[in-house]
Parts: structure tokens; sequence; C-alpha cells
């Protein structure tokens, strides 16, 4: 990789920061609108559960299914790129679940999200359309690639341990079955691998099927994001908290270092898909970060940090170009 980012004549820096931004803009703008319905009360409290419930069993596992369908997990697979995109998610994962449960003494199902939360990039909605702005098309293998470590280990893994977590005062072989047999009743966990195996086998649905099911999925983010305005409507103005500081510095922070000195311990990786991996690991958390948070009733921890990495995430993607 060349380093000759902050070679950039001024002018250019700052269009991209705007072009960036006002690519985030929507995200934004979504969560807005779902605070005000709270505040306006065109949405009453009880309906965030509700909607949320809907994310998560329905849209979201739409969502999952559709998009692992919807890729070739052979074409242009590169060994070296998800192992080392995995290896640098998995440890900025262990480095933040550790930090939670031995520094700040948290539970361990609350330092599982909070270290999902730092090491699950928004690879579709943020991370796609940035890194196909700046390397083209061929930046294309790198986010699908990306999308299938996230969405086959680091959220598995996440939902696993949380599960665990919340059985921790049972003997072990019951943890193992209450974990096991909530997991076989989770929606997006079945979508998951139902979505992996389809794609494997080459396997896609007749028309109408496939036409229903990407109109739910289409759903799951904007929801998302009205759910996280709703939340944020609803949490009450505390003392300095610094827990959603500490996954937005994880996140936007130590993900693309990590997976940055990953991607120099590993060979056969071309330069632009290493770049590629950097940016797309500086990017913000995925949008449906506080709807898994709420499951384990962290809904305004995981949405006060997404909003705080995203808000912070056009100035630290443009620092994170300048510099591959």
């Amino acid at each position: 990789m060349r380093a000759a980012g902050f070679a950039w004549p001024r002018h250019i820096v700052v269009d991209y920061m705007i072009d960036l931004f006002l690519l985030i803009l929507p995200l934004y703008l979504l969560i807005a609108i779902g605070f005000f319905a709270m505040r306006t009360k065109l949405l009453a409290p009880e309906a965030i559960p509700t909607l949320g419930a809907f994310v998560m069993n329905i849209a979201l596992p739409a969502m999952m299914l559709n998009a692992l369908m919807g890729q070739n997990l052979t074409e242009a697979f590169n060994l070296g790129y998800v192992l080392a995109y995995a290896i640098g998610s998995l440890a900025v994962f262990g480095a933040i679940l550790l930090f939670f449960l031995q520094v700040l003494r948290k539970p361990f199902s609350h330092a599982v999200i909070a270290a999902f939360g730092s090491a699950a990039s928004n690879t579709g909605f943020v991370g796609l359309p940035v890194v196909t702005l700046v390397f083209g098309s061929t930046a294309l293998a790198a986010v699908s690639m990306t999308f299938v470590v996230e969405v086959l280990l680091i959220m598995p893994l996440a939902l696993i341990l949380a599960e665990m977590g919340g059985k921790k005062d049972h003997a072990l072989h019951a943890v193992f079955r209450d974990t096991a047999r909530n997991l076989i009743r989770s929606p997006l966990l079945l979508s998951i691998i139902a979505g992996s195996i389809l794609s494997a086998l080459g396997i896609q649905f007749a028309a109408p099927v496939a036409k229903t099911i990407s109109l739910l999925g289409a759903a799951a983010i904007p929801c998302a994001l009205l759910i996280i305005g709703g939340i944020l409507a609803n949490t009450k103005a505390r003392t300095l908290d610094l827990e959603p500081i500490w996954i937005s510095i994880g996140k936007l922070v130590l993900h693309p270092i990590a997976v940055a000195l990953c991607f120099m311990l590993m060979s056969g990786v071309p330069d632009e898909l290493r770049a590629t991996g950097i940016v797309l690991a500086s990017s913000p958390m995925l949008s449906i970060y506080p709807i898994i948070g709420a499951r384990f009733k962290l809904e305004a921890l995981s949405a006060t940090a997404l909003f705080i990495a995203t808000s912070l995430s056009f100035i630290t993607i443009t620092l994170i170009l300048a510099l591959v």
C-alpha cells in the first residue's frame, strides 16, 4: 500500500468528507424521525418492543437470508483476506470482552454485547458505498468476504456467548441445553444457517418468494434506525457514561488497527483488498446493533454507542483513507 494520502489537496479531502457525510445523512435522518415520533407521541413507548420483535424475528432474518443467497461464497475468495479479517475482528472482540469483564466488572452477556459492537462493521449501509466510491467495483470481493466473516462468525459467536452468559447460575449441562434450545428457536441464526446452505448449493427461490423475502428484508434497516431514535428519546440523561465511548473507540480505532496488523502479517492478499478491508473495519457498527442489544436489555447502551460511532465515523473513515 502506498501511503500518499496526506498529499491530497485540501479541497479533495473536504469534498470527500462532505460526500461521506451526505452518504451517512439518511441514517441520521431516520434516527431523528424515530426520536421526534416518540417525543411527539406519534409512536407509543410500547411500540418499540413490538417493532423490535418484528425486526429481530422477521425483517432481519429475511435480510440475512436474502443477502447470503445473493453471495457466491466461492467466487473471488481469498483465504488470506478472510483469515486476517477474522483474526483481527476476533482479537478486538476478545480485548473489549476482557476489558468490560475485568476492568469495568460488567456481567458476561453485557460484555459480549459490548464486544460485538466493537468487532462488527456496518458493511452494507456504510462500508459498501464508501469503498465502491473510492476503489470501484473491485472492492465488491472484499465486501462479500467481510460480510461472510461478520455474519457467519462474529454475529453467531456473540449470540451464542450472550445466551450462555444469561445462564451462568445453571449447571454446565443445563447451560448448553438452554442455549441450544434458544438458538434453535432464533429466526436470525436459523436464517444465517439456511442462507449459507442454500448459497453453497446454488439454490434460489421462485421469483414471488424471493421478492417477498426481499421486501421484508428491506424493512429491517429503516425500522432499526427508527427504533434507535425512539430508544434515545426514552433514555434519561445521566452522568457521563463512558461505556458507549469505549465501545466506539473499539470500533473506530482498535478494529481497523487490528485488521491492518493482521493484513501486514498475512501473505497473498493484494494491496487493494488490504486497503478495502481496513476501511471496512473503520466503519461504525451494524445498524441493527441496538436490536440485538435489546434482546439482553442493553438497548440504551447499544443505541448510544451506535449514535456516537456513526457521528464520528465520517472523520475517522476519512483519516483511514488518507493513511491507506
